[in-house]
């Protein structure tokens, strides 16, 4: 702050509001502006107060003052002609605009923010600034968007030689790319995180847990389990050591997680049960419902089905008394995925239902998909398509307006299957696959690779007992649109399809059936 040296005393009172500030003390706060506000200020002074004035309205969600009270501190400084404090004030009044999820005028004023830093050469602002914008980009889905503005903010700080800011871009590179289905760039982000958190010795903090358990979902989606435990484990040692019992139990549920994954569903009810007591010791009811769901699915696993079906009807229980919509959804999903798994169909799509009307009402669409895709399954497998017609169209169209590619790629894969089981229409399946390779391909490589897994086990069955069908479904693959596209991505398994598209000599002389698309041309 560049105060005069009269105002010398006004610095310190300013720094400890910020103090108070950074504690959440707000009663404090309040009393700090108050009696600062009663002493001689000098215009410069009067910006830094409302700028302070600004930040704890922000704080404490009194969204309108903080906006007026930001762009009367902005004037201030432009009329002072005080371009660094300018651009601090547009970079806080972009936070307050981005925690409302007023993303295009919170990019603005980081715009204007950015503007103003590199007019004057502020390396590490600049940095900031560029960081903030990826959380942007980020929060609204734009992972590639995310990670360039991640790359940019880690050269600035590189610049401005601020190894602990750089760590934590790292670790933000490494979420980025996580998204974006690279796993192995997202894992180098994250060692790099790791290595300089330890290098500055400061590894066992929030931090530091922080990037450890995102090594450890990592892992766990290469399915190395050896490795996600290990890190699970180290994130558990920093959460206890720091004494942090919130993480602690955010990492116990990732770690019950992975046993789930491996089919340790002993091991993944303990673990999920260590979640729930921190959670209800620590009166941390979201926390509380993700835990009950997650032992209720453990313990179906085990076929435990009363257990698991007590477990859901206590989350239900609880986010009705507590008037939580989103968790009343999600309960009402597990209870019918529960009855599904029993073979109790009716009640099944009851609660799909239910859960799918639910979560609708209260806008959360992608939840609302998925419901209905779970609920067109289930008559698909009855082969009841008619029935599941509805279902399917309204969740197309779900998808189809909020741009949920890998739901997407879901209702093709659906519609494949069926037309798969209905054999008299494997050109429909070949079709239908192909369109969930280019929903995927537009999603993400992970999705991609899913839906790549299954056409691999659909042609490894029809080469055993149609390869003609076999043959004219990788010969679709390799001549649809996505062809192009899998040969970048996945050489692999175009070779595989490759391979498959030429049936060889040796293959048994068989006429074609009705079952392949070659019949039907002939």
């Amino acid at each position: 702050m560049l105060l005069d040296d009269e105002e010398a005393g006004l610095a310190e009172w300013l720094d400890l509001l910020e103090e108070c500030q950074a504690a959440w003390q707000f009663a404090d706060c309040q009393q700090l502006i108050r009696f600062i506000k009663g002493m001689p200020l000098s215009p410069l002074a009067v910006g830094y107060v409302q700028q302070a004035t600004a930040d704890l309205y922000r704080q404490q969600g009194e969204w309108a003052a903080a906006s007026t009270t930001y762009q009367r501190a902005r004037r201030t400084f432009q009329e002072l002609d005080q371009p660094l404090d300018e651009a601090a004030v547009c970079n806080n009044f972009a936070l307050a605009l981005q925690e409302q999820r007023n993303y295009p005028q919170a990019t603005r004023h980081y715009q204007e923010a950015l503007r103003l830093y590199k007019e004057e050469e502020a390396t590490a602002s600049i940095a900031h600034v560029l960081a903030n914008l990826g959380n942007i980009a980020y929060e609204q889905g734009h992972w590639q968007q995310a990670a360039d503005y991640y790359h940019q903010s880690a050269t600035q700080l590189e610049t401005a030689d601020l190894p602990s800011d750089l760590a934590s871009i790292y670790n933000s590179l490494g979420v980025a790319y996580e998204e974006l289905g690279d796993l192995e760039t997202a894992e180098n982000h994250y060692l790099r995180c790791a290595d300089l958190l330890d290098d500055l010795e400061v590894a066992y903090s929030v931090r530091g847990l922080r990037v450890m358990s995102n090594l450890g979902q990592l892992y766990g989606k290469q399915t190395q389990w050896d490795k996600a435990i290990h890190c699970f484990e180290s994130a558990l040692d920093i959460a206890q050591t720091i004494d942090d019992p919130f993480q602690e139990g955010k990492v116990w549920n990732n770690l019950g997680t992975v046993y789930t994954q491996q089919g340790e569903a002993e091991a993944a009810v303990n673990s999920y049960q260590r979640s729930l007591e921190l959670a209800q010791q620590l009166g941390d009811h979201q926390r509380e419902l993700i835990a009950l769901n997650n032992i209720g699915a453990a313990y179906a696993d085990l076929e435990a089905f009363a257990l698991a079906k007590s477990c859901y009807q206590n989350g239900l229980a609880l986010s009705q008394e507590r008037n939580e919509p989103y968790g009343v959804a999600r309960a009402l999903n597990n209870l019918g995925a529960l009855a599904a798994q029993q073979g109790d169909l009716d009640t099944a799509i009851a609660y799909y239902q239910q859960s799918a009307d639910m979560a609708e009402s209260i806008g959360h669409l992608y939840r609302a998909t998925l419901t209905l895709i779970n609920i067109a399954s289930l008559y698909e497998q009855q082969l009841q398509t008619v029935a599941a017609q509805p279902c399917f169209d309204r969740a197309w169209a779900m998808a189809e307006t909020e741009g949920y590619d890998d739901h997407l790629a879901s209702l093709c894969t659906l519609r494949g299957d069926t037309s798969f089981q209905q054999r008299a229409t494997y050109p429909d399946a070949y079709r239908w696959f192909a369109q969930a390779c280019r929903y995927a391909i537009r999603h993400n490589p992970h999705t991609l690779q899913q839906i790549t897994q299954h056409i691999a086990s659909h042609l490894d069955r029809l080469q055993k007992h149609q390869p003609f069908a076999a043959q004219a479904f990788a010969q679709f693959l390799l001549t649809a649109e996505v062809g192009e596209a899998l040969s970048t991505q996945l050489p692999i398994f175009v070779k595989m399809l490759r391979e498959t598209a030429v049936i060889s000599s040796t293959t048994p002389s068989k006429m074609p059936t009705n079952d392949t698309a070659m019949s039907k041309d002939k």
